[in-house]
């Protein structure tokens, strides 16, 4: 026997909605129909009183004066927890403005985050162009649309669905409400946006992890920016991570041409450093930990200013090429349907050898890696590859039992912000460029997906150097918002005067 689906319309005019719904729907679905006018007014309209009357012969329960932006004080917490909320074209009445309707989706999605099970999906219909998003053809100019996206991540929604809203698939159906009357309005092109709950940020954690360096046991301090990355088993036999599949065809593959060895163990990504000889361009050195107790603010430190150690632990060279090594004489690129454009393909690794007699006097040394990410990205048509180290169980769920498909994204169309900064360089010091990059990621919990220099300068009489960048943020799985990335960019404000002493503009 099925669990009970629980429905709730919201701003139904003459219910006709509500009455195909129900005459759609099988006996383990509780629908509860409401309306924000009185059922006095409401039963004016044509169809709305023959309506009511259906429905509540169905056992539908029927609310009037019901504002749909304060949900939870209509219903108590038992009777919460809605499978699905649905709302068909929103508008506050007459000739209000796309400022007005937008303040009325943000308060909406707010308000079903109050009722709606952990689970569940919020519908909203919008007429031809609306949304704008991509979805709408045609798609109107951001300013000039409800900008739905924007504000449903407000709430921590995510827009996983959308599809026509078909009048012929609702058989009775009949809009009504143009401004504020009981006239129909026109619904050609109208789009159904369907809402999940998306995870939120997480918050900042100390994490310590141990390993071992040069036959020694250390506690170090995880930096934040890979608090998520570590020890998450990608590779493990019992794991559906796409990477992993892949792996292992690649491995079979490869034995029925060439004798293999497979390494048990990792290369060791660390090695012991020295505070005097980090350089800024050394984007991550991690100090060991010593406290019983560790502070709650992950150390994480690209010039060495705030270490209470001399000590440190760096990237070891063995994962940065090595120039004697490094004669790239082939790139493996593959090509897919959705890469077929591209004249030779997309690159996912390379075909390296060393000079004769570099390690061996007698027998030649090819390298050949592979990146496997990127491999995973072109098999099943991952577009960001910051999805491959998401949370959200929706990823791994296409691929369960190791089974490689095209991946659906959970999250579409997400909402870009963007932002500029613009600063002094220095005098007589050279700025470093990856160091302004690894403090963008990390300040913005990797929402950062484009840095453009957009303008340099060169004050006439000082000589001193300003350069001016622009971020653009935006999350590829979870509800990222305007205020949010404010904070973001204050905060990277702060880093780039204490990590790099730049003077902002």
């Amino acid at each position: 026997m099925r669990p009970t689906r629980r429905l709730l319309l919201v701003g139904e005019g003459n219910f006709s909605f509500s009455a195909s719904l129900c005459d759609a729907s099988d006996h383990e679905t509780r629908i509860t129909a409401t309306c924000y006018e009185s059922e006095e007014s409401v039963s004016r309209q044509a169809l709305a009183k023959t309506n009511i009357q259906h429905l509540r012969g169905k056992g539908v329960e029927v609310c009037f004066c019901v504002d749909c932006t304060k949900l939870k004080d209509y219903f108590l917490p038992a009777k919460r927890n809605f499978d699905c909320i649905y709302f068909n074209f929103p508008h506050c009445g007459r000739k209000a403005g796309v400022t007005k309707n937008r303040e009325l989706l943000m308060k909406f999605f707010c308000s079903c985050a109050d009722v709606l099970a952990e689970k569940g999906e919020v519908h909203v219909a919008l007429c031809k162009g609306q949304g704008g998003t991509p979805a709408d053809q045609p798609m109107r100019e951001w300013h000039n649309s409800w900008q739905v996206v924007a504000m449903a991540a407000g709430a921590g929604f995510i827009l996983s669905d959308v599809h026509p809203f078909n009048v012929e698939d609702v058989h009775g159906y009949k809009c009504t409400g143009y401004r504020s009357q009981d006239k129909s309005f026109s619904v050609e092109g109208a789009l159904n946006h369907i809402f999940t709950r998306g995870l939120p940020f997480p918050h900042p954690r100390s994490v310590i992890c141990q390993t071992e360096l040069e036959g020694k046991r250390v506690s170090l301090q995880v930096p934040e920016i890979f608090v998520d990355k570590i020890n998450r088993g990608f590779l493990d036999t019992n794991s559906d991570h796409p990477v992993r599949t892949i792996h292992e065809k690649l491995i079979i593959q490869l034995c029925q041409t060439f004798l293999l060895q497979r390494v048990d163990h990792s290369l060791s990504l660390l090695h012991q450093g020295h505070l005097s000889a980090v350089s800024q361009s050394n984007a991550f050195c991690i100090i060991p930990n010593t406290e019983q107790n560790p502070s709650s603010e992950p150390i994480v430190n690209s010039t060495g200013e705030e270490a209470k150690s001399s000590e440190t632990i760096e990237l070891n060279d063995s994962v940065r090429p090595d120039p004697q090594l490094d004669k790239t004489q082939y790139f493996i690129c593959v090509k897919t349907e959705t890469s077929a454009s591209k004249a030779n393909g997309s690159c996912i690794g390379a075909i390296s050898a060393a000079p004769c007699g570099l390690i061996n006097s007698e027998l030649g040394i090819v390298f050949a890696s592979v990146n496997l990410d990127l491999l995973a990205m072109q098999i099943c048509g991952i577009s960001d590859w910051r999805m491959l180290w998401t949370l959200d169980k929706r990823f791994l769920n296409q691929f369960i039992g190791g089974e490689l498909r095209p991946f659906k994204s959970f999250s579409l169309h997400p909402p870009s912000y963007v932002h500029d900064v613009s600063f002094w360089i220095p005098e007589w010091e050279q700025f470093d460029e990856v160091a302004f990059h690894t403090i963008a990621r990390c300040v913005s919990q990797e929402t950062v997906v484009s840095i453009q220099l957009l303008d340099s300068f060169q004050h006439p009489q000082t000589g001193q150097t300003s350069l001016c960048y622009r971020l653009t943020f935006q999350s590829c799985d979870k509800a990222l918002t305007r205020q949010q990335v404010a904070e973001m960019q204050m905060q990277f404000r702060k880093e780039l005067q204490q990590c790099l002493h730049l003077t902002l503009r």
